[in-house]
């Protein structure tokens, strides 16, 4: 198949090939635009160390705050942190679960980024800042720790999804992707002889006669 054949094909679906990438982008366009719902992210900070003197840091000291700080992850999405967090808030439990909550360490830190996301924003925002104070509270008890800081309070929850104009983009390159494979394919997969040319070029044979339609 050489560059005619390619331009030749286009020139014969080319409807398909306009029409499909117009249809996928309004489909996504709707999608992302009008279905979705926005996604809105608030996010905390906090340090955790673990030191037996104020004046002293030892080395079983760095470790045990690398201990404690997988803990603290782990401990922040407990079901008895989310019970209370929901009491405090005097919402459903599952209002506060239905949110995605993340709690992760900073790379090479002692300090652990608490976010919360949800198409709330107020909600989401309520959730960081009662997620922080309550697992701070309940974390000298059961983790034995109250060398916890919060070193950034909640955030304004801002949007961070969907991407819609690139999705938007995505549907289109997709649609276009689709329809000129399509037409490829169908035209690859169709043998039959149209043309005197294409004897020429399938058999390479020349054309002694050809026998005109009936009518023509």
């Amino acid at each position: 198949m050489d560059l005619q054949d390619i331009v030749r094909i286009f020139r014969k679906w080319r409807v398909i090939i306009i029409i499909t990438p117009i249809l996928t982008t309004i489909a996504a366009g709707f999608y992302y635009f009008q279905i979705v719902l926005p996604v809105y992210t608030s996010s905390s900070r906090v340090l955790l160390f673990h030191q037996r003197s104020e004046e002293i840091l030892i080395g079983t000291d760095l470790v045990t705050s690398s201990n404690l700080i997988n803990d603290y992850c782990v401990f922040v999405k407990t079901t008895p942190i989310l019970e209370e967090t929901a009491e405090r808030l005097e919402v459903a439990l599952n209002q506060v679960q239905s949110c995605s909550i993340s709690v992760t360490k900073v790379s090479d830190t002692r300090v652990v980024n608490i976010s919360v996301s949800s198409s709330n924003p107020e909600l989401a925002e309520k959730v960081v800042v009662a997620l922080t104070a309550i697992s701070s509270e309940k974390a000298k008890d059961v983790l034995q720790t109250d060398n916890i800081r919060v070193i950034e309070p909640a955030s304004a929850a801002r949007k961070t999804g969907p991407a819609s104009l690139r999705n938007t983009a995505i549907g289109f390159a997709v649609g276009l992707a689709l329809a000129v494979a399509f037409s490829l394919l169908v035209e690859m997969l169709n043998t039959t002889v149209r043309s005197p040319d294409d004897v020429e070029k399938y058999l390479k044979m020349p054309v002694l006669a050809q026998i005109p339609r009936y009518g023509e």
